[in-house]
């Protein structure tokens, strides 16, 4: 196949996780899929936090790191699936600009306080509204993100990075939550949905950020889509199928 999911959409990579695991998706609720998120980031603080001890302990644990990203965005992907398309939710939040101080590069409003303005958020309908700029491929969004937060990125330790990953799993799992309930009431739905959706475009953003990050810690650029398809490559890195086969058990599924 050579490299050409390096020019996939991120609807191809939802497709490709689709075609590996779609039959077993089917069998979990959205809490365990959830659930399995948790645990993958959760797995991921542990050599994040060897960034705190010296960057040789980062580089002995890198090829740790560079398995569980993937993990991470395999279950992202299934359950973000079942609510739309990411690069949609992406492109609401992430307009080629970051949405809270609205500069197309090099942001650091990381330190200040995210005020709301109505000429803020004339402009980001303006540039929502503009997709002729809209990333295409998973590394077209990497670079966007590496633009506006790459600097800041990577002066973060791995370890803040990993952290600000699991706080959006977890404000993924509360929109999630009255989302459920919003359905039930019929009310606010509309909204609920919104904000989750806001939630699943920040965790993608902070994965961004975390594979950014260990570029610190080796001699070659990072590509998203490398890592992920090194970790899959079109079929379950367990049992070696696709579609995953139903006696696996290395993924999870029968855990």
């Amino acid at each position: 196949m050579g490299k050409e999911y390096r020019n996939w959409s991120l609807k191809q990579w939802a497709q490709m996780f689709e075609d590996i695991y779609g039959a077993r998706n089917k069998e979990k609720t959205n809490e365990e899929i959830l659930g399995h998120i948790f645990e993958e980031t959760g797995r991921l603080l542990d050599p994040l936090g060897k960034s705190l001890e010296s960057p040789e302990k980062v580089k002995e644990k890198l090829p740790d790191i560079l398995i569980n990203i993937p993990d991470i965005f395999a279950w992202h992907s299934a359950f973000s699936s079942r609510f739309g398309d990411l690069d949609d939710f992406l492109w609401s939040k992430f307009p080629n600009v970051c949405p809270y101080c609205v500069v197309e590069d090099n942001c650091d409003c990381i330190s200040q306080s995210k005020m709301y303005s109505e000429e803020k958020e004339f402009k980001l309908i303006n540039l929502r509204n503009d997709t002729k700029n809209k990333p295409k491929t998973m590394y077209d969004w990497q670079e966007m993100f590496r633009r506006i937060y790459g600097n800041v990125n990577k002066k973060q330790s791995l370890l803040i990075l990993g952290l600000h990953l699991n706080e959006e799993v977890g404000e993924a799992s509360k929109e999630f939550r009255l989302l459920k309930r919003a359905r039930k009431t019929g009310e606010d739905i509309e909204k609920r949905e919104k904000d989750l959706e806001n939630e699943l475009a920040d965790i993608f953003a902070w994965l961004v950020g975390v594979t950014i990050n260990c570029e610190n810690f080796t001699d070659k650029e990072l590509r998203l889509d490398d890592i992920i398809w090194d970790r899959y490559a079109n079929k379950c890195p367990h049992c070696e199928y696709k579609p995953c086969i139903e006696t696996c058990s290395k993924n999870g599924y029968n855990a």
